[in-house]
């Protein structure tokens, strides 16, 4: 115990633990300003490194040595007249309670703030491949053009040795507008840049390639092809192993094999496949995506005819699979025996090359949208990153699944490494706004929605979610002076609702009414404008005119259900409009289907849309206090929910003079604060 004691005395605890705090307050400061700067890595590992071996020279200094008024001394010589120790102990616990207060001050600084995700932090062996420029003769060549382009891309992505490799939705900006060389690679967060053309004459491919150094715009490598048509394939090959060389990036055995591979032997049905792959790209791509059936249904016919040139191309099987498989998951068709098409058709493609990366993701997007079986789909999304840690789109599915599962955390780690793969994909930063919507992160919700809306200013989607967001804050003013900037009829219903959760009844009424927008449609509901209706007349008071919308709605959604029978959104809307006819015993068992299609045990995101609903109907049928219980329980979950809803909403009026909402509604825990909003 002397030894402690002896310790204690000569504050050795207390300098130790100074010391930690003071340390710790400086990595805190330098993890927030060095990546700003751009400083590389090893700035900050060296520093944490230097910390860490100061720290048992400070506990010697502090026990050998104290303070005393003539300054430090060996603590041998240091008489009890002269130690200091009452001293050092004041200035210690300043020091110690001001790095708290500063640790405290930037926790909270750092959770506060807008994650501005660092996309364009430079890794040494990171590379972009620009847009090559259609040289062909004749036009309507550019998708081939492309196609090439994103397969030398998808070839480099197989290097385990390259670090970085940006997607082709993050270069498409500069097929036409395309600054200098260093800015781009300042933008994109990359060391290197291959650019180059494509010629397609008669029976004759000429590719030319040159590999520039984004960093000081120096040209390292170039190279022209001139070769038959036939040989497309091996010319990818050649530029990825020539450019793998230049970074000096090794290439292993079965990355080799892989990048050689020649997925078929038929010029013209490679052709279809790329006009297929070029419309994904452009049109239904997820990240900047007009998720339209059309789009679906072109993609299926060019892979079908690709199909039917070359019955063993496996990668035309595999985009076949996926074009059904959004078919399926955006619920163009309904029908559950749909699902047995998707299945043979991937089928097909693992008959042909079960272990192809390609095959491997449709397996695990497969157990995602059409088995909703997400443990198993991350399973293999996890194995394949292992693999292919260079594949932004494993990053992209695996965050989109978490997301499903209610890992959050999960959500973003995978979200933010998509982003920093792929910096401006305006969908990326969507996802993540509404995402952070539910997990009450308002702040930060509304920097990536905004940053959305900056990179695609004609995604109504982002837009949508901002309006959503500040209805959720109880900033109407905001949410309309936002959608007054809008001219599109897909807003309409978001005016509406703005109006009337401002109580202006009748001009919510006369927006619906002038819309040319029949349906509020999108992942999560499935409601027509009669419903809409409806619904304002029900809160008015106004039974006659709410019966009547309610029963067309009924109608319309009965006969929507004949076509998707196994639609949860449809159900709901159905409970809801039987709820409003006073259709006790339908309602209730329309929202029974609903719930056990979908809940927020099943599906994190799409179940809390499901969950409200349920109270909306309970609500309606009388059913109060399960209603009330059913709202807690959504505040209490990862949700669009809010006690601002709650409270401005006029749909849940019959409630307020209830003490159990009146309490829930005033409940501090529930309240938006500054730091959420």
């Amino acid at each position: 115990m002397k030894f402690f004691d002896e310790l204690n005395r000569r504050n050795v605890f207390k300098e130790t633990l100074a010391y930690v705090v003071v340390s710790w307050v400086l990595i805190q400061v330098a993890t927030t300003i060095l990546p700003i700067v751009e400083a590389p890595d090893w700035v900050l590992k060296t520093g944490i490194l230097f910390l860490a071996l100061g720290l048992p020279v400070w506990i010697f200094f502090s026990w050998a040595f104290e303070v005393t008024p003539e300054g430090f001394k060996k603590t041998a010589k240091v008489s009890e007249a002269s130690s200091d120790i009452t001293i050092s102990n004041v200035r210690f616990n300043y020091i110690i309670i001001i790095g708290l207060i500063a640790a405290v001050a930037i926790s909270f600084f750092n959770r506060s703030m807008p994650k501005k995700k660092l996309a364009n932090l430079i890794t040494n062996k990171s590379i972009a491949v620009l847009p090559f420029e259609d040289l062909s003769s004749g036009g309507d060549t550019e998708w081939f053009c492309d196609g090439v382009t994103e397969d030398i891309r998808t070839n480099l992505s197989k290097i385990n040795g390259i670090e970085k490799v940006i997607s082709y939705t993050s270069v498409m900006q500069y097929k036409e507008n395309r600054p200098t060389i260093p800015e781009i690679g300042k933008k994109l967060g990359v060391s290197y840049i291959l650019e180059g053309s494509v010629r397609k004459q008669n029976n004759q491919i000429i590719i030319t390639a040159q590999l520039i150094d984004a960093r000081s715009d120096t040209h390292l490598w170039g190279d022209n092809y001139t070769r038959d048509l036939t040989d497309v394939f091996a010319i990818q090959s050649e530029i990825a192993e020539s450019v793998a060389k230049e970074l000096g990036a090794k290439i292993t055995p079965d990355e080799q094999a892989n990048i050689e591979s020649v997925p078929t032997s038929n010029i013209e049905a490679y052709d279809y496949y790329l006009k297929a792959s070029d419309f994904y790209l452009k049109g239904v791509d997820y990240n900047n995506r007009d998720l339209k059936k059309e789009n679906f249904s072109y993609a299926i016919q060019m892979f079908e005819q690709a199909i039917a040139i070359d019955s063993n191309y496996v990668l035309a099987w595999i985009g076949l699979t996926q074009a059904h498989s959004d078919m399926y998951w955006f619920y163009y068709e309904g029908n559950i025996d749909y699902k047995i098409k998707i299945k043979e058709c991937l089928d097909k493609a693992i008959a042909l090359n079960p272990d192809l990366l390609e095959v491997q993701l449709g397996v695990g997007l497969y157990y995602y949208r059409c088995l909703l079986d997400y443990p198993k789909a991350i399973e293999i999304f996890e194995k394949l990153k292992s693999k292919y840690p260079n594949n932004s789109e494993l990053y992209g599915w695996s965050g989109y699944v978490y997301r499903r599962m209610g890992q959050f955390e999960k959500y973003i780690e995978n979200t933010d490494k998509y982003i920093s793969m792929n910096p401006t994909v305006w969908g990326a930063y969507f996802a993540k706004g509404e995402t952070l919507i539910m997990l009450r992160k308002y702040k930060e919700a509304e920097y990536y929605l905004k940053t959305a809306i900056e990179l695609n200013p004609s995604a109504i989607n982002s837009y949508i979610f901002l309006t959503k967001l500040y209805l959720i804050i109880g900033q109407l003013d905001m949410a309309r002076t936002l959608i007054s900037e809008i001219n599109s009829h897909e807003m309409d219903y978001y005016k509406s609702n703005i109006e009337l959760n401002d109580k202006n009844y009748d001009k919510a009424i006369s927006i619906l009414k002038s819309s040319s927008n029949t349906w509020t449609v999108n992942h999560e509901v499935y409601t027509p404008k009669q419903l809409h209706l409806a619904l304002i007349y029900y809160m008015m008071n106004n039974r006659e005119q709410a019966n009547i919308y309610f029963q067309e709605a009924r109608f319309i959604l009965e006969e929507k259900l004949d076509e998707q029978q196994n639609d949860s959104r449809i159900f709901s809307s159905l409970g809801i409009a039987y709820a409003g006819l006073g259709m006790r015993e339908k309602a209730i068992e329309a929202n029974s289907k609903a719930m056990r299609i979908m809940n927020i045990s099943i599906d994190a995101l799409r179940g809390v849309h499901r969950e409200l609903d349920m109270a909306r109907i309970l609500m309606m049928l009388g059913d109060h206090n399960n209603a009330i219980e059913k709202l807690e329980f959504l505040l209490q979950q990862n949700s669009f929910l809010s006690v601002e809803l709650l409270k401005n909403d006029p749909f849940w009026n019959p409630l307020r003079e209830i003490t159990a909402f009146k309490t829930l509604i005033a409940n501090p825990k529930y309240q938006v604060t500054m730091m959420n909003r």
